[in-house]
């Protein structure tokens, strides 16, 4: 339970990190190297939060989908 907990928060403060300093180095390396360039910088942001806030609620809700 804790480490699907630790990956939601991660996620959301990734994405939260990301929005809020764009320009950052350790942010962008990932994506200017080709990691994931099939969408924008903003949308990988964004789909980081909703999906941590996701997992976060169904393992609130002890639901199986949430250790997805």
């Amino acid at each position: 339970w804790f480490a699907e907990w630790w990956s939601s928060i991660l996620l959301m403060v990734v994405g939260i990190y990301g929005l809020c300093v764009p320009n950052s180095f350790i942010i962008q390396q990932s994506f200017i190297d080709g990691f994931l360039q099939f969408f924008s910088f903003d949308v990988w942001q964004w789909l980081f939060i909703v999906f941590g806030l996701f997992q976060f609620t169904a393992l609130r809700c002890e639901s199986i989908i949430g250790r997805g």
